[in-house]
């Protein structure tokens, strides 16, 4: 951290980042396997989390039964690996990660077979969906439907969708 700048580029991958920070409210980031998306992902938003006035966020899969193994160690990993233990609560009910000084802030576990873990929550900022190649049209509508934007708090919402290009079946929604 350099005075009141924190620089998290080698965490990293500049057009993941870039997508992630933008205002654009639904985006899709592909690419190959291990090219740093996911990563790069979860590393801003968990800056995010921390510095933003408010955030809160839900990490997805296809199926929820999926999470603990993927989005949610992901988390984890990224956490450990930025050296920001001291600065979360991590809890495995609904899979969260919260943020120590503003409890407020934080990301937890849903998916696209159970929606009405997304719709149960106040004031979301959005959701990030891992290995969104796995996901259904059907999924994809449920999902987005989910998403109220809250005019009051100022803060847009975004969709974020992940996936591997050689994962894509023909006959997927993507």
């Amino acid at each position: 951290m350099v005075g009141n700048s924190i620089d998290i580029t080698p965490y990293v991958v500049p057009n993941v980042a870039n997508t992630i920070l933008s205002d654009t409210k639904i985006s899709f980031i592909y690419g190959w396997r291990d090219g740093g998306k996911s990563t790069t992902a979860f590393n801003v938003l968990l800056w995010k989390c921390l510095l933003d006035r408010h955030f809160r966020f839900a990490h997805c899969r296809a199926k929820y039964n999926e999470i603990a193994g993927s989005t949610f160690q992901t988390l984890k990993d990224c956490i450990k690996l930025m050296k920001l233990e001291n600065y979360f609560i991590i809890r495995n009910d609904r899979f969260q990660i919260i943020n120590k000084q503003n409890p407020d802030n934080y990301f937890f576990g849903a998916s696209a077979d159970q929606p009405d873990k997304i719709r149960s929550t106040a004031n979301l900022n959005g959701f990030i969906v891992d290995e969104a190649h796995d996901l259904t049209e059907s999924d994809f509508s449920s999902l987005i439907g989910t998403l109220r934007e809250n005019k009051n708090l100022a803060v847009p919402t975004k969709s974020i969708f992940i996936f591997n290009n050689d994962k894509v079946k023909e006959k997927s929604f993507i």
